[in-house]
């Protein structure tokens, strides 16, 4: 249903979706995996909750970086220059 709306109001087809997200999601899914297993042995629920955060949030950044992706860096450009706006 929700393919049928897309496709109606913007005329992208599920397969072309796919192809814009599936790098985003597999860069994702690996920084969750890498991140449980290097905390799996943490007992402590508040430095797992922040390892896992800062190791995903660091791979993710890194891969990012590395890939050149041309949407990290608008968002980024994009977030910095709202936060420097709302300061001025």
């Amino acid at each position: 249903m929700v393919k049928y709306f897309i496709k109606r109001l913007i005329g992208l087809r599920l397969r072309d979706i796919l192809k814009d997200i599936l790098p985003y999601l597999t860069v994702t899914v690996a920084g969750f995996l890498i991140a449980w297993i290097i905390t799996r042995n943490i007992q402590n629920i508040v430095l797992l909750l922040c390892a896992k955060v800062a190791i995903a949030a660091f791979f993710y950044i890194l891969v990012m970086k590395m890939s050149r992706s041309v949407v990290f860096k608008e968002s980024t450009d994009y977030f910095i220059n709202f936060l420097w706006n709302k300061k001025k």
